[in-house]
């Protein structure tokens, strides 16, 4: 007799796990070395995870990117279970809105999965990167930042939008989106890899927090606007 067996995951461990969802505009405007900046940030991102143990058992990144449309690039997963892709930028739109939803229905599901394995888990975080003005409708973008400020005030999940070299339009959209008490940050130019270093400490910290604790995290210099 023959039995076939599902691919069904099941946890390399259950440690409390920490969730972080990527949402990465790869539209045509990020060609060139905004692009390859930010593929050198998330190889730097992977290393430094990679070589703390403790976050590398916690820790799982997922990766949704954006241009005309979304596509889940990177499903939750531990460092040791994954290789960081190499993206790649192309024409097209901004569609921001279907980039946050795509990443909400990963949170979703997330979360499901840690309740049927018996795994706790820190309240997920969501953070979306863009360098450019989202080519949603209004009604789209009203749509999203109601969702967002839901998810925020039932402490769903962590919400915290990056513009990159963006203007001051793009910026009022993305506050729009985000939490009135998280609003979003700019970098200074296209310092991928100083952000994703910040990450990774701030990963680090938030893994070793217990529930109620307030964690400071620190405000660097070259990302302005920060408020989390």
């Amino acid at each position: 007799m023959e039995i076939e067996f599902a691919n069904i995951e099941t946890p390399s461990n259950y440690q409390e796990k920490c969730l972080c969802v990527l949402v990465l505009d790869i539209s045509g405007s990020m060609r060139g070395g905004r692009i390859k900046a930010l593929n050198d940030g998330l190889q730097s991102f992977y290393e430094d995870i990679r070589q703390n143990y403790s976050l590398a058992d916690a820790l799982e990144i997922a990766i949704v990117t954006f241009g005309d449309a979304a596509q889940r690039v990177l499903e939750p997963a531990l460092v040791e279970d994954m290789k960081m892709p190499k993206l790649k930028a192309h024409g097209g739109m901004t569609n921001l809105v279907d980039g946050i939803e795509t990443a909400i229905e990963i949170v979703d599901e997330r979360k499901q999965f840690y309740r049927q394995h018996g795994i706790s888990y820190k309240r997920p975080w969501i953070i979306p990167m863009t360098d450019g003005m989202p080519t949603n409708s209004d009604n789209e973008i009203s749509r999203i930042a109601d969702t967002v400020h839901s998810g925020m005030a039932d402490n769903s999940f962590h919400f915290f939008a990056i513009g990159v070299k963006v203007n001051r339009s793009a910026m009022r959209t993305l506050n729009r989106i985000s939490s009135p008490l998280v609003p979003a940050a700019q970098l200074d130019g296209i310092r991928f890899s100083d952000f994703f270093q910040w990450l990774s400490n701030s990963m680090d910290k938030i893994s070793h927090s217990r529930e109620g604790d307030t964690v400071d995290l620190e405000a660097p210099k070259w990302m302005s606007g920060l408020s989390v």
